[in-house]
């Protein structure tokens, strides 16, 4: 979606706009996928979108405001991603403990077939 400032309006008022339109459509986007990956990844994408939209704003922005701002959207933006790194570790350990258990499993089911063969001799 394109976003653009109208030509009636003040630079204040319009980057505002602009800005409130890519988190409204983060969170629509964001509720309409199935898994929590997607979800975050969704969100992440739409706030550098609006990073990098308010870094182009710099110069019409008092600094302290913009420095504030820069941090609100980089502090969202690290959360999210501990929350996507805390899933992947996850996922990732739950993988391989189903791994091991098969493993495990697969070891078990050949030891007593060897214990079996040896029985018959």
């Amino acid at each position: 979606m394109k976003y653009h400032l109208k030509h009636h309006e003040a630079f204040e008022s319009g980057l505002q706009r602009v800005m409130r339109a890519l988190l409204v459509q983060a969170s629509r986007e964001a509720a309409t996928n199935d898994t929590v990956e997607s979800r975050i990844h969704v969100v992440r994408k739409q706030l550098k979108r609006a990073r990098a939209i308010h870094k182009l704003a710099r110069p019409a922005l008092d600094q302290a405001r913009y420095r504030r701002e820069q941090a609100w959207f980089r502090d969202r933006g690290r959360s999210l991603s501990q929350a996507r790194d805390v899933d992947v570790l996850v996922e990732g350990y739950s993988k391989r403990a189903i791994k091991a258990q098969e493993a495990e499993t697969s070891r078990g089911h050949e030891e007593i077939g060897r214990a079996s063969c040896r029985e018959r001799v």
